[in-house]
């Protein structure tokens, strides 16, 4: 989201390639706000929604006083930092399935195999699976919920327990 959300001051609809953002340089500022930024979700871990954007992530992001190229790039490397933290906080030498949008932004994952080092091997199937992600996973949250097992999960929502969840229209 904030990567599109800055390129598009540059009257782009994304960062081909991270291109812009591998041109700037790394705000140490910029980047311990984000980190604060974040440290506000890594206690209660809830969903890093539009609003969470908008009121936490996007006043840091309209610095003006950096260049659109070094708060791309600074973003990138917040992004690439909080996830590889993630995966390595995990403990377990894996494999991860990369999709969506920033699977497609070079600079992006070069920075994420980078700070994940030895500790995951990073996978970037087909395109189609990138592009369709979403809808597979909605394909899979409805067979679940047709079947009425859980696809709300407590351990991701804050939830007190597991629900099932969805409406189904027109069947």
């Amino acid at each position: 989201m904030g990567l599109n959300y800055l390129a598009n001051k540059a009257g782009k609809k994304y960062d081909p390639d991270g291109a812009l953002a591998s041109s700037g340089e790394v705000s140490k500022k910029m980047l311990s706000d984000l980190d604060r930024a974040y440290s506000k979700v890594k206690v209660k871990k809830p969903s890093l929604a539009r609003e969470f954007f908008e009121t936490n992530i996007q006043p840091i992001l309209d610095q003006e006083n950096l260049s659109l190229q070094d708060r791309l790039r600074t973003f990138t490397e917040s992004s690439a930092k909080e996830i590889a933290e993630v995966i390595v906080k995990s403990g377990k030498k894996g494999t991860v399935l990369c999709t969506g949008g920033g699977t497609l932004n070079s600079f992006l994952m070069y920075r994420l195999v980078e700070h994940c080092d030895d500790d995951a091997a990073l996978v970037i199937p087909e395109r189609e699976v990138i592009d369709f992600k979403e809808a597979l996973v909605f394909a899979f949250l409805g067979v679940l919920r047709s079947r009425g097992e859980a696809n709300c999960l407590k351990s991701v929502t804050g939830a007190s327990k597991d629900s099932s969840s969805g409406v189904a229209i027109g069947f």
